[in-house]
């Protein structure tokens, strides 16, 4: 993840889902404190991604966050 924060709105990231690649599109990226918890809230008919590392890399002051959403028909 250390390459995390080079991700920008719109790139797409793909998951390997029992050997079938699952598509997300990124919608946002954040830095946000640890001690926000709020950003794991999620609902859970939402098809979203949430990739969080420590940043700045090699740190642990803050998290960033890549929030993406699954594309449809992929």
């Amino acid at each position: 993840f250390a390459r995390l924060p080079e991700v920008r709105r719109g790139d797409k990231i793909s998951v390997l889902v029992g050997g079938t690649p699952i598509v997300y599109e990124v919608i946002e990226t954040m830095v946000i404190s640890p001690h926000e918890t709020s950003i794991l809230k999620q609902d859970k008919n939402e098809r979203i991604l949430k990739l969080i590392t420590c940043y700045p890399i090699g740190s642990t002051r803050d998290r960033f966050v890549v929030v993406a959403k699954k594309k449809a028909n992929e």
